[in-house]
């Protein structure tokens, strides 16, 4: 019987990470045209950077991880610090759909306050 260790499954699983930072490149391109990283690199590498900071936070789907992009390119790739209740939500033990759901009524808030 063949065995595959969890982490025999995230090299395999690496190795298409590649494919998946292109199309979250042409996503970004594509849904904030005029969106530049607030740091000097690329914007694959920024996508990388961002990948592993939301890995960090147990996002893991590659649906969470373009929730985490969007919110990324909106608030900022610092909005998990400069927005206390969205380190709040991303440090919690709770489940990574929960996180993102709980960002969304959270920047949500925040923009009607704004807009008060």
């Amino acid at each position: 019987m063949l065995k595959i260790t969890q982490e025999q499954l995230e090299i395999m699983g690496e190795t298409k990470l590649p494919a998946f930072f292109k199309t979250v490149v042409e996503y970004i391109n594509k849904e904030f045209p005029d969106f530049q990283p607030e740091q000097q690199v690329d914007l694959t590498t920024w996508v990388t950077q961002n990948y592993l900071k939301a890995k960090s936070y147990q996002i893991n789907t590659i649906k969470g991880h373009i929730k985490y992009i969007n919110y990324c390119c909106l608030f900022g790739d610092d909005f998990d610090k400069k927005y206390p209740f969205a380190n709040t939500i991303l440090t919690s033990d709770k489940t990574p759909n929960s996180k993102m759901a709980e960002l969304k009524d959270g920047f949500i808030e925040e923009l009607n306050r704004e807009e008060s």
